[in-house]
């Protein structure tokens, strides 16, 4: 069904999965730049800060976008976001 009406159809399994793997090969422009930062403000105490910019005409747009930012269990205390 994929080939002729361009849908993805499956059952997910329980857990996290990967629904699919790609590779581009040639000029692609990414939607969406990231830009990280990590500053050591104190002893012991770092800022993370990531700024997320649209890289794509103005008539478009990308919607329930999420960035997921995975962090250690162990050895943090609080977290914040602005």
């Amino acid at each position: 069904e994929f080939e002729t009406a361009r849908t993805l159809s499956f059952i997910p399994p329980d857990g996290e999965f990967v629904v699919l793997n790609y590779r581009i090969t040639g000029e692609f422009a990414t939607p969406f730049r990231i830009f990280p930062s990590i500053e050591e403000v104190e002893p012991k105490k770092i800022e993370l800060t990531v700024l997320l910019r649209a890289e794509m005409a103005a008539n478009h747009f990308g919607a329930n976008v999420s960035v997921e930012i995975p962090m250690p269990k162990t050895g943090i205390t609080a977290v914040s976001c602005n």
